[in-house]
């Protein structure tokens, strides 16, 4: 599967990062009551809750606003978070390096005008 880029108009300024570890391991309990654990995968992999803020008054793509352009995104080229795309690290934060995530929960949002976009990062 072809990685996606990150949509034209739409900002790349997550805030607000919450990261973890991914649940690796897989325990398997004996009628003694003994549990031995394994490792599903043989890395770690780690998620990313971001915020985002995105307009949705003044258009940058046609008729389409910032949020707009990200929601036909999410739809039409991620096909609902199954494709991987390249964003900004969330951890190193430099601006110029660029990671493979997948979009692990899709994205909530509030707000009117602008709009407070939330969603979850896997790395890929």
């Amino acid at each position: 599967m072809v990685p996606a880029d990150w949509p034209e108009g739409v900002n790349k300024k997550a805030y607000g990062q919450d990261s973890s570890y991914d649940e690796n391991r897989v325990e398997v309990k004996y009628k003694s009551g003994r549990r031995i654990y394994y490792r599903r995968n043989s890395t770690e992999r780690q998620t990313h809750a971001v915020n985002m803020s995105m307009d949705d008054r003044k258009p940058v793509s046609g008729t389409k606003t910032e949020f707009r352009v990200f929601l036909s995104w999410f739809e039409k080229t991620l096909h609902g978070g199954t494709v991987p795309f390249y964003f900004p690290d969330v951890t190193v934060r430099d601006g110029k390096t660029e990671r493979l995530y997948y979009m692990k929960e899709t994205p909530t949002w509030n707000g009117q005008g602008k709009k407070e976009v939330s969603f979850t990062l896997e790395e890929a």
